[in-house]
């Protein structure tokens, strides 16, 4: 499937809507159409182009968009040697938006440890505990086995 493209005659909508997005800090292909009067397909198609064109980012497992570049024509980055630099810093920045995620998640995962510790309980032995639930059947017995004949052969049994 190639990748959707913008007719000549849709450039000037497409810059409304882009100018519309960067404006209003916002994505959405019902926002897109309420505003510019057109039909859905044609809302979509511009959403999809401007991800294609690094503008906004990808959906995210919630389906929200967040708008990346700031400027219709962005003079920091370039094409440079057959690498887009555009879409190379929309992959950057998408990843930089997910580590500061994940580091807030962090420190959510820490507050909750140190509630557990509150009330009583053993960190080490909930972290434990998480790490066998991830673990399938087969591979959690496997490695109790495995610890079990190391622990007799070393004599902690």
């Amino acid at each position: 499937m190639s990748e959707p493209q913008i007719v000549p005659d849709d450039n000037e909508m497409y810059v409304q809507a882009v100018d519309l997005v960067r404006r209003e800090n916002k994505v959405a292909t019902s926002f897109i159409q309420r505003h510019l009067r057109i039909g859905y397909n044609r809302a979509h198609r511009t959403i999809e182009e401007m991800e294609r064109r690094g503008v906004i980012s990808a959906a995210n497992n919630m389906g929200v968009r967040t708008v990346i570049s700031q400027t219709l024509d962005d003079q920091e980055t370039k094409d440079v040697g057959g690498v887009q630099g555009q879409r190379l810093t929309s992959f950057i920045e998408r990843v930089e938006r997910l580590e500061e995620e994940k580091s807030a998640l962090m420190e959510d995962i820490k507050e909750v440890y140190a509630e557990a510790k509150g009330v009583g309980f053993d960190v080490k032995a909930i972290r434990k505990l998480i790490a066998l639930r991830k673990m399938d059947a087969n591979a959690r017995h496997e490695a109790e086995s495995i610890l079990d004949l190391y622990k007799s052969a070393v004599g902690m049994v």
